[in-house]
């Protein structure tokens, strides 16, 4: 008992004979009542000097046998710990100042087995807690084990990261020593310090470069694995309503929500740019094991966000690629991921999550390719008006052109507005292009006031994403003024879903345009949702009848006609009827009573040029 270890006295047979005191204590061993060693460890017979765990506990011992005599050994057992090695890993370490504010874990099998008080200060836990966790759950990066430094994001217990610096050193082919050092300070001290090409600063999740190291690593195993492209709805529109702050708080809330998540799966999460992220899972089976995650992470965001005194429900939209299938680099993997991420972004419904294949590359590039020249049509105005005349069926007269958009292509030439207008409303180009129509037909009309016709009144089609725009009613004020255009020439049409849509904010905006002179009309009506609340809650001046109407294969739409035009003035609204075609359409119109028509049978839309013979 004078001896400060565990010590046994043990036969061949490895059964205890007796035991110090300290050994006794460390084993809650009973006196005389002793078992096998092999009870308490693994007892290696054929060995005397190994390192083992002791069963049922959180610490490894190095156990040392010695013979007493042919039938009796000694053996003793010493915990093991940083300690014992402090002078060992300074002598690896060439510096000892590396060790300096340096954490310690101690690691068997990539669990932790003992570790200094600095790395329980730098993961904030206590060291009880610490003990037999597997390492990896403390970092973003799984632990690089080849020589040199390498760099990471730790995660601490209450999820916060930061950037880490580490080394591995091995010790005795069964253990390792991780030297790891925070390095916030020397981040903001020297900003080409390397871990910022691989760490993002805001949400404290690996940035692109990191994750495609990770990506490419996992290559070289050559398993099947997912990358999934995460893309936060609404983002843009909350920053701009809310402010940039107020995002950024947004942005590391959902980023710690990955993170969360990310605890249950073997997998890494970065972020890419602004709302997107990506995730890789590690080790599928199939590509429903992928789609079940996707879903997953779905539902895991239907959980309200709180923000400073506003809660939200984040809905996120993920595109899904798998290696080997589609993609044999991490580039393209992530590329692969982020098309089928868009698909979900173009089609309708409520389609947030899909799986890439071959024919969402090919129209990809037929879409890049076409947002690529809608941006050089606007910078080269390749785009014109044309215009379809309005005429009073009373007296004959013009009364007003619609502007129709065009598109001249160099090359193609003219493209039609039906394979060009859905997709820059998908893409948001429709505000630009919104914007040009606007302010060109205001040109034109001061440029036939210059020649001296006649006033006449342009009408010009808008889009939903047009007119919810907050800048809307300004621009067309300013192209009015920079024109010096009589405001009562110029009409805008909106169609009776947009109308119907955000009705406090519709009615507002059709107020400021009214007071400004403009007149309103509700173009395509009759094809939408139609309602009589809407028609007579806003102060609509026309109602367009549309051209499926003029149909009169169709009995019943001679009703339809007659109706709208008797509710058109009832409401002291006057109706154009559009698709006029054939003096049968014209002699039906006359009968209800339509006050103006627009169709072929008058003309087709002509460029301005060709279209002045219809001004006086």
């Amino acid at each position: 008992d004078i001896v400060n270890e565990p010590i046994f006295i043990i036969d061949q047979d490895g059964t205890i004979i007796t035991a110090n005191k300290i050994a006794q204590h460390m084993f809650e061993l009973e006196q005389n009542e002793y078992l096998s060693l092999d009870h308490y460890l693994d007892f290696k017979r054929q060995e005397s000097n190994y390192i083992t765990q002791i069963r049922d506990k959180n610490y490894w011992v190095q156990i040392k046998v010695r013979p007493l005599n042919s039938d009796i050994n000694i053996v003793n057992v010493q915990p093991l710990s940083i300690a014992d090695y402090k002078q060992q890993i300074s002598s690896e370490m060439n510096h000892k100042q590396h060790l300096h504010n340096a954490g310690i874990a101690m690691l068997h099998d990539g669990k932790i087995v003992d570790c200094n008080s600095t790395f329980t200060r730098l993961f904030r836990y206590e060291k009880h807690d610490l003990l037999n966790m597997d390492f990896n759950e403390f970092m973003m990066k799984r632990l690089q084990r080849e020589q040199g430094t390498h760099f990471s994001v730790g995660i601490r217990s209450d999820d916060s990261t930061f950037p880490v610096q580490y080394t591995v050193l091995n010790f005795k082919d069964e253990f390792e020593f991780v030297i790891i050092k925070d390095i916030s300070i020397d981040m903001q001290s020297n900003k080409e310090l390397a871990l910022l090409n691989y760490y993002d600063e805001l949400t404290g999740l690996p940035n692109k470069s990191m994750f495609l190291q990770v990506v490419n690593d996992k290559i070289r195993k050559n398993k099947m694995f997912a990358v999934y492209y995460v893309d936060l709805d609404y983002f843009k529109s909350i920053n701009h309503a809310l402010g940039h702050e107020f995002g950024n708080k947004l942005l590391k809330s959902c980023a710690q929500r990955f993170i969360q998540f990310m605890k249950e799966y073997n997998g890494f999460v970065a972020r890419i740019s602004g709302d997107e992220f990506v995730f890789l899972q590690k080790d599928i089976d199939s590509k429903e094991q992928s789609l079940q995650f996707a879903r997953a992470l779905t539902n895991y965001f239907k959980q309200p966000i709180m923000i400073d005194s506003y809660e939200f429900v984040v809905s996120i939209r993920i595109g899904i690629s798998i290696y080997p299938e589609h993609g044999k680099s991490g580039m393209e993997l992530i590329n692969q991921a982020q098309s089928a991420m868009y698909v979900t972004k173009n089609e309708e419904g409520s389609l947030r999550i899909n799986l890439f294949d071959a024919s969402i590359s090919k129209n990809l590039r037929s879409q890049l390719t076409l947002e690529s020249d809608l941006r050089k049509a606007l910078a080269e105005e390749q785009f014109e008006l044309f215009y379809q005349p309005q005429v009073s069926l009373k007296t004959k007269e013009v009364v007003g052109f619609e502007a129709l958009i065009r598109w001249k292509h160099p090359t193609k030439g003219y493209i039609s507005p039906l394979d060009f207008i859905p997709f820059a409303e998908k893409s948001g180009l429709i505000i630009d292009i919104g914007k040009w129509v606007i302010d060109e037909a205001c040109d034109q009309l001061r440029k036939w006031k210059n020649k001296g016709y006649d006033p006449v009144k342009i009408s010009i089609n808008t889009s939903a994403k047009q007119v919810h725009q907050t800048n809307f009613v300004n621009h067309i004020e300013s192209s009015l003024i920079r024109s010096n255009v009589d405001p009562s020439l110029l009409e805008i049409e909106l169609t009776e879903s947009v109308a119907m849509t955000n009705e406090e904010y519709i009615l507002e905006m059709v107020k400021k345009i009214k007071s400004l002179g403009l007149s309103i009309a509700v173009d395509d009506f009759g094809t939408g949702y139609s309602s009589l609340k809407y028609v007579s809650l806003f102060p609509f001046n026309k109602l367009k009848i549309d051209r499926m109407f003029m149909n009169q294969k169709y009995e019943h739409n001679k009703t339809i006609v007659k109706s709208i035009i008797n509710l058109s003035h009832s409401l002291d609204m006057s109706v154009t009827a559009e698709g006029v075609e054939t003096e049968e359409h014209i002699s039906l119109l006359e009968k209800f009573n339509c006050d103006h028509i627009q169709g072929y049978y008058i003309s087709e839309p002509l460029p301005a040029e060709k279209i002045e013979k219809f001004l006086v």
